[in-house]
């Protein structure tokens, strides 16, 4: 999902609460606006790592972890990157969404193998939207992981952006080693932004679409090698999707892993649209044009209730 500077609809921060008095959160040292969420535990806990959108900062961790830390999880909700135009600043985090570094999660993975009331042979991880594409690069370079849900993810690589990307074109959106990973450009997505801040009738499906039909060589070296992963994988997508084309990304994870021989847990909702992950939380910075809420409501209901059977199938 993308948030644009100066939108109307402003995120706002909601916490849920399971209503359990024993869930603790602390902060964690060395990962700024990190939080982990578990309840007390004589025996060391299995851990999901969370990452969320385009939004940035800890907004989609703070409301999911929670809920997610009651089902018995030690939850690290791990902030990645952090706008300059966003509400919550912190520093030490890329401000711009380029070269977002996937191998951080070796240090994340170093620093659970140091806590002795952590399981370090049971590791999940969960993103959502863009945290979702980092959650497939990482599940392809990473076998410790046991368990991976992708919401509303993608196949490939995309662009780049940030108010320092002054050309287009120019970065990646991920890097590995310091180095970025091919990608797959937007065609006209200045425009259609600009076009939204208008109040204009647009979606930033239409900038992915055009971009990948327009590239099928970058599109060949930017698919994401998801086939390398062995672990459990749940990806779910909406059919109307108005960010980017979750179902048919979602879809098209599936079938490679199935060339392959390995098993995957696809879930495509027709009607529905971005904001599978979750309740309550289906930000809008743009009118909502082809999904419906009521399926989109429906769809969240059942991607939470897969997310918890394959984190309890794999980590439990």
């Amino acid at each position: 999902m993308f948030w644009c500077p100066g939108d109307r609809a402003r995120p706002v921060l909601r916490v849920s609460s399971p209503g359990d008095p024993d869930l603790r959160n602390e902060p964690v040292d060395g990962f700024p606006g990190a939080l982990l969420f578990r309840k007390p535990s004589r025996r060391p806990l299995p851990v999901v790592i969370v990452l969320g959108g385009s939004e940035g900062g800890s907004l989609f961790g703070r409301t999911f972890g929670p809920w997610l830390a009651s089902q018995g999880y030690a939850v690290l909700v791990l902030p990645y990157y952090a706008p300059d135009w966003g509400s919550e600043k912190l520093p030490g985090l890329p401000v711009d969404f380029a070269d977002i570094p996937v191998d951080r999660l070796t240090a994340v993975r170093q620093w659970i193998e140091a806590r002795p009331d952590l399981d370090r042979r049971r590791i999940g991880l969960y993103g959502v939207s863009k945290g979702g594409e980092m959650a497939i690069i990482a599940a392809s370079r990473f076998p410790w992981l046991k368990a991976v849900a992708a919401i509303v993810p993608s196949d490939v690589v995309w662009e780049g952006w940030g108010p320092n990307v002054k050309e287009d074109d120019t970065r990646s959106s991920f890097s590995w080693a310091g180095k970025p990973l091919p990608f797959v450009p937007y065609e006209a997505m200045r425009e259609t932004i600009a076009a939204l801040y208008r109040g204009e009738a647009r979606t930033l499906r239409a900038p992915h679409e055009r971009g990948r039909a327009a590239n099928p060589a970058r599109v060949a070296s930017a698919t994401i090698p998801i086939e390398r992963y062995r672990g459990a994988l749940l990806v779910a997508g909406g059919g109307k999707d108005e960010t980017w084309p979750s179902a048919i990304m979602a879809e098209n994870i599936g079938l490679t892993r199935k060339r392959n021989g390995l098993s995957t847990t696809v879930l495509k909702f027709p009607d529905a649209g971005h904001g599978l992950s979750g309740s309550g939380w289906e930000p809008e910075n743009y009118p909502r044009m082809a999904s419906s809420p009521m399926a989109t409501a429906h769809a969240q209901m059942a991607v939470r209730k897969a997310a918890l059977d394959l984190f309890a199938k794999a980590l439990r």
